[in-house]
């Protein structure tokens, strides 16, 4: 057998199936996604929204989820992964050079020619391509070769039987085992690079990536936030704080750790004089600068932050050394101010309503670029919100604003033009106006008692969007669940209550829906990127101290309508509760609602104590062994059955004591302790009763004869004595 350590052939096989099993499922996936081809049903749609002109900047924003297409780091593997695929087959030998030997084909005769024939075309070809006829010319030469070979393998008679026999005149040449790498490997030119390379790949780059990894791990959590910055709003945030100290919450902002590096570079003493010049823009507008409070929050870096964010509210173009840095802490909104919420209400034992909302204004701040109290209207384009206060008194909602007549919209915008007035009334329509129903009960109860766990279902809807068939409907449900509601109190509630108040957690979760999900582009000209209509649901109530948090907290993405429920615990005493829903939106300001309802707690005398439980655990044990008695007695054992109670119970056991059986034996047996203790007193016990139990092997087994007997030979022996 013939060995090849390296094949460049195979090598290139081998390269070209594993590129092709990638690129394959890739391409068609990529097909797909260009025409529309097998979109996933829970793949989220966007609303976009168009356009709208007459803000100081463009509304048409980068979005993080949509890079440029031909530019993305995957398209650009993706091409060069092509490319080395077409390089790759286009190395491959060619058909020619893998067909199989044929020497008439050669010489250009046909199989199963005469000698003549053969001996006439070889001397014919080979005048024509003899090198002496054709110097320099390589071609020439290798078909001579061929030619030789070939009326070589067609007249030895040795040779042309190997050809014959095993398709190659050198006769059966065996199996040839190759390795599908490349061969420059085994080049001694090439052996120091070789293993350079192999020593990174295979030494240096796992230790690095592990490290990498490991740090990653060690400093982000589960929500991509790190650990660090977790710590910060965690130690600083406090039960008081509301959107009035909106410099508190730069400061706090611009303290989180994954702006370290990017407001290191920027922050004083360096670009001191771009720094001062910002400060003073804002001081001109008759606004104060202020920090966030002294020891941490006064470190140059988040000072340098805060400044920024400040800016940003109040609508100040900050230097374009700094633009850079204010778009990438922007661009962190969407995880950073979750964890600043899921903070908010981890306090051990109280869970306050107050800095929770003052966070959600925050961000809605952040998203349009306005400072705590500042005229909702500021939101429209053309800096219409002068003209509103003055000539539409009275009009600080989005509500009043758009029940105003259309006499009184054209007095406040009579010194617009048409398309200012179109463009106008194009971003009022982006500005959500929305209600809710919610609907709220004891899960198999028809009455509320003190520590019961409460539902509530909460439906948020828009104003115009949501059909009026969908209220009759939640109504009619709501009728039907409470017509079907049994009379009888359900033995198994207090457990299931028990069990939901062990699985409520107060952590921000997102509701799972299980219908497909639609997002809405929000109108935030001043937000470096696209940013999505995110709804915040909480239970409040308002009674307790600093407005507690009753429930946890949900974030939803809501089209039309969307769904929810909230969970919370009845205080142990009885009496009149009243408790808040609110609905925030966490990009619009404005756009907030609330709700409120009451509930009944009577006291609850039905409640199952630890003696209680205890008592129904002792009666179940009690019953358990009074059914196994009652078998026992219906079925009682049998001396046939080996005193089981029914023949498939026996051969059961039987097959168990077998398999049990054996285990011992192989463990005995491989350990030894069979030979040395087992073995020695099977043999002394069957030597002892050997002596009282019939030997049948007398009668069945002939005994062996250690030396034939040789009759003739003592026969002729005896003879021989004889005659002397």
């Amino acid at each position: 057998m013939a060995y090849e350590v390296f094949d460049d052939n195979a090598f290139n096989f081998f390269m070209l199936t594993i590129l092709a099993m990638i690129l394959t499922p890739w391409t068609i996936s990529k097909l797909c996604d260009a025409f529309g081809i097998c979109v996933d049903d829970d793949e989220t749609e966007i609303r976009k929204i168009e356009e709208v002109k007459g803000y100081e900047v463009s509304t048409r924003k980068e979005d993080p989820e949509q890079k440029p297409k031909l530019f993305r780091c995957c398209n650009i593997i993706f091409g060069i992964l092509w490319i080395t695929i077409l390089l790759i087959f286009f190395s491959l030998p060619s058909g020619n050079s893998l067909t199989s030997y044929d020497p008439f084909g050669t010489l250009g005769v046909e199989v199963g020619a005469s000698d003549r024939d053969i001996k006439k075309a070889y001397r014919a070809l080979s005048k024509m391509y003899h090198p002496d006829k054709n110097p320099g010319n390589e071609t020439a030469s290798k078909m001579f070769i061929q030619i030789s070979k070939a009326y070589q393998t067609l007249t030895d008679p040795v040779i042309r039987e190997n050809y014959e026999k095993y398709g190659n005149p050198d006769g059966y040449q065996g199996t040839s085992v190759t390795l599908g790498l490349p061969s420059f490997l085994t080049n001694q030119a090439n052996e120091f690079p070789v293993l350079v390379v192999y020593f990174i790949l295979m030494i240096i780059l796992p230790p690095i990536g592990v490290a990498m990894w490991w740090k990653n791990a060690k400093e982000m959590g589960p929500e991509g936030v790190m650990h660090k910055t977790v710590q910060i709003y965690y130690y600083f945030i406090d039960k008081n704080w509301s959107i009035n100290y909106v410099h508190k919450f730069t400061a706090l902002y611009a303290a989180s750790a994954e702006f370290n590096t990017v407001l290191e570079k920027i922050c004083p003493p360096r670009h001191i004089g771009d720094w001062a010049h910002l400060k003073k823009k804002i001081e001109a507008m008759g606004k104060k600068v202020e920090f966030g409070g002294k020891n941490f929050m006064n470190h140059p870096r988040i000072q340098a932050g805060s400044l920024l964010l400040q800016a940003h509210l109040r609508r100040i173009q900050v230097p374009p050394v700094f633009q850079k840095a204010l778009d990438t802490m922007l661009k962190q909104t969407d995880k950073l101010i979750p964890a600043m919420l899921n903070t908010t209400w981890r306090y051990p034992g109280k869970h306050f309503a107050k800095p929770c909302f003052a966070v959600i204004e925050f961000n809605q701040m952040l998203i349009q670029a306005m400072w705590a109290h500042d005229p909702i209207f500021m939101q429209l384009p053309h800096k219409c919100e002068d003209d509103i206060k003055k000539k539409g008194r009275k009009v600080v909602t989005w509500e009043k604003f758009l029940s105003l007549t259309e006499e009184k919209k054209k007095k406040i915008f009579k010194d617009y033009t048409e398309d200012q007035q179109a463009e106008i009334e194009a971003a009022v329509k982006e500005i959500p106006q929305v209600d809710m129903r919610w609907d709220y009960g004891v899960e198999d109860e028809k009455e509320i008692f003190t520590e019961d766990l409460v539902t509530v279902d909460v439906t948020l809807f828009r104003k115009g969007c949501c059909p009026p068939e969908f209220l009759e409907d939640s109504k009619e449900e709501v009728a039907k669940a409470e017509a079907d509601k049994d009379e009888d109190e359900d033995e198994d509630a207090s457990d299931k209550e028990e069990e939901a108040l062990d699985s409520l957690d107060f952590v921000g979760v997102q509701d799972k829906v299980k219908e497909k999900k639609k997002k809405r582009q929000t109108l935030a000209p001043y937000f470096p990127i696209v940013k999505h209509e995110v709804w915040y649901i909480i239970l409040v109530w308002p009674k307790s101290d600093h407005n507690k948090l009753v429930a946890d907290l949900k974030r939803v993405v809501m089209d039309d309508s969307v769904k929810t429920t909230l969970r919370f615990q009845v205080p142990e005493k009885k009496g009149k509760y009243t408790y808040e829903i609110h609905a925030y939106c966490d990009s619009y300001i404005g756009c907030d609602i609330s709700r409120q309802f009451q509930i009944v707690a009577k006291e609850n005398k039905k409640r199952k104590t630890e003696d209680d439980y205890q008592k129904e655990k002792e009666d179940r044990e009690r019953e358990e062994e009074e059914e196994v008695k009652r078998m026992e007695e219906e079925h009682p054992a049998v001396w046939y059955y080996c005193y089981y109670s029914s023949f498939c119970e026996m051969v059961l056991n039987g097959i168990i004591f077998a398999l049990l059986c054996v285990f011992i034996f192989n463990f005995l047996h491989s350990r030894g302790y069979w030979q040395d203790y087992v073995q020695p007193v099977i043999e002394i016990s069957y030597n002892l009763t050997s002596k009282y139990v019939y030997d049948l092997d007398r009668i069945f087994i002939i005994p062996e004869v250690e030396e034939e007997f040789d009759f003739g030979s003592d026969i002729g022996g005896e003879s021989g004595e004889a005659e002397m």
